[in-house]
């Protein structure tokens, strides 16, 4: 005997709304693409996530850190700027699970583009901020496109994975709201180098890649709060020479940076020559406040226990500076800024 429909259209709007919310994120993401009555009833009324993270490698991935909620998977044909047909017809996948007929239907939705479909989705978790991720960029997708696609929206953070090319850097330098960019194993030369080493970020992040070394004169270019560098040109007197930089007033935007250089733990001696310094315990051995993938690789460290406080000659700032082995001849360098 088979059970009785649930009476669900019949419910007053008030039950309606319970009954949805309490529905787990893989039906009401669903049941949002049924009609425009359904879609009203999914969203939320508080915000439940920060940040939805768009992840471009060939296909688009919706998804949030909202635990149990499912992320969408839109199969894109040749270009992001598709008509709705080419997309739609292939979007029938949640959470990499294809879904029944009828809701195959449902996620069709002829009439959304592609921009409907990523507002649909931050909606439904409530959150107005994006992390997109782009990886093999430029061999299916037009920046030109996808700069169109994502014009107005939110997008806070960047990350460039693999070998992503100037269709890349072309999104990273016209996207308004960027605060905090990663960079993969490319990374431009000439103007395009300097207009990005000097723009203001949040966090700048550059690859261990041969593209990505950064000389001592590249580095003083940096405007970034929080910088992360996987390989430097630095070695034990350039690196003395950016201290005394920090010490001058560069930078001063500046609350953290964590590097690679090619020098040795008996160097430190050279490193500080001429640098006014006191020793002080260091209690701020966790680079969380960095947030990037290269970063969680260094927070194992091997950082010593002391470190040696710098500060500002003319504002009084001070900042510990520390160091841990990556190898004989290598350095991992922490510089915080303490407050």
């Amino acid at each position: 005997m088979s059970l009785p429909e649930f009476p669900f259209q019949f419910l007053p709007s008030l039950m309606r709304e319970k009954v949805v919310q309490v529905m787990g994120g893989q039906d009401r993401l669903s049941f949002s693409t049924i009609s425009e009555d359904a879609n009203k009833l999914s969203k939320p009324r508080k915000q439940q996530t920060k940040i939805v993270t768009i992840k471009l490698y060939g296909d688009m991935k919706l998804k949030s850190d909202i635990e149990h909620f499912p992320s969408l998977i839109i199969q894109l044909a040749r270009d992001v700027n598709v008509t709705p047909e080419q997309v739609y017809s292939k979007c029938q996948y949640i959470n990499g699970v294809k879904q029944d007929e009828k809701i195959w239907k449902n996620l069709k939705r002829s009439r959304y583009s592609l921009r409907d479909w990523i507002d649909h989705y931050m909606k439904l978790v409530n959150c107005d901020a994006i992390t997109l991720k782009l990886k093999l960029f430029g061999l299916k997708t037009n920046p030109a496109s996808l700069l169109k696609v994502l014009q107005g929206l939110n997008v806070e953070q960047i990350e460039l994975i693999g070998e992503v090319g100037e269709e890349g850097m072309r999104v990273v330098q016209q996207c308004p709201t960027v605060k905090r960019v990663h960079f993969g194993a490319y990374f431009p030369t000439g103007n395009e180098r300097v207009e990005l080493l000097s723009r203001e970020f949040d966090e700048f992040v550059t690859s261990s890649s041969d593209h990505s070394k950064l000389s001592l004169h590249e580095i003083l270019l940096l405007r970034s709060k929080v910088v992360t560098m996987m390989r430097t040109g630095l070695d034990k007197h350039s690196l003395n020479s950016l201290l005394k930089e920090w010490e001058n007033g560069w930078n001063p935007n500046f609350e953290a940076m964590l590097f690679h250089c090619v020098i040795s733990i008996g160097d430190k001696p050279d490193i500080l020559n001429g640098i006014y310094y006191r020793e002080v315990v260091d209690d701020d051995k966790d680079v969380s406040r960095f947030n990037s993938e290269a970063a969680e690789a260094w927070c194992n460290g091997n950082w010593g226990e002391k470190a040696y406080q710098i500060q500002r000659k003319e504002t009084g700032i001070k900042a510990n500076l520390n160091f841990a082995p990556f190898s004989p001849r290598c350095l991992m360098v922490k510089l915080i800024v303490q407050h």
